[in-house]
């Protein structure tokens, strides 16, 4: 009795492995994947933030040149804001979207070294 549940146990195992050993390699592929377009989603948002930290910039000089000193003060530092925040968020970005693109075994590994702690 206690033979065959470990029998029928060890033959679960054995399909398991099998199973994930054939899906691991589409599962990277997807994986990777989602990766590189979660990075490019965020690379827009920088992108659409630094058009931003733009628009606060002109719209400051604009404040400053009609004497609305109070006006371009918010304006400039909306504008601070912005362009740190678009920098980092697309620099962050380019270098994950660079790493996937250029060695994404390397992303893997790194991935689950992080995971792994």
């Amino acid at each position: 009795m206690l033979e065959d549940k470990l029998i029928k146990i060890l033959e679960m195992l054995e399909s398991g492995i099998l199973l994930t050993s054939q899906q691991l390699p589409v599962i990277a592929k997807d994986f990777l994947e989602w990766k590189f377009y979660q990075s490019f989603f965020f690379l827009t948002i920088g992108t659409f933030l630094s058009i931003l930290a733009i628009m606060f910039w002109k719209k400051g000089k604009k404040a400053i040149c009609r004497g609305e000193e109070e006006e371009s003060a918010g304006l400039f530092v909306g504008f601070l804001f912005s362009f740190a925040l678009s920098g980092i968020i697309i620099l962050y970005n380019i270098h994950g979207l660079i790493k996937l693109t250029i060695a994404p075994r390397v992303y893997l590994i790194e991935y689950i070294r992080c995971m792994i702690g």
